[in-house]
């Protein structure tokens, strides 16, 4: 059975459930790197660590080089919650900083700014 860190490898594309249905987020996983993209003015590379023992699963990434305008993030932690099915990968966030706890649960009524990813996986191009 692969890791969840090994799940995670590769290229996903997808939609924020409930955003604009128009913008489409591509993440792409290479070892311990994460990279975030939504459009040239708002992307982030990060390195990803996934704490052991967390239920659901926790992704922590810390944001090493952004978008111009978001410099104020770097060295900033996003902590989200994440689950693999097949080809998709959701992801929750509340998107604060280590502080603000993760969420519970996948489920929007949650709220408390809640924002939820449900990404396809990209196929490999040989």
């Amino acid at each position: 059975m692969p890791t969840a860190l090994q799940q995670l490898q590769g290229t996903w594309s997808g939609i924020v459930v409930n955003g604009p249905p128009k913008e489409r987020y591509t993440i792409r996983v290479a070892g311990d790197s994460f990279h975030f993209f939504r459009d040239t003015n708002f992307w982030f590379e990060t390195t990803l660590t996934l704490p052991p023992g967390t239920e659901p699963p926790q992704l922590h990434a810390r944001i090493r080089k952004t978008a111009a305008g978001q410099e104020s993030s770097i060295d900033q932690s996003v902590v989200a919650i994440f689950k693999v099915e097949g080809e998709t990968l959701v992801l929750a966030t509340r998107g604060g900083g280590p502080d603000d706890p993760p969420p519970l649960g996948f489920d929007l009524s949650e709220g408390r700014g809640l924002t939820r990813y449900e990404l396809q996986r990209v196929p490999a191009t040989r």
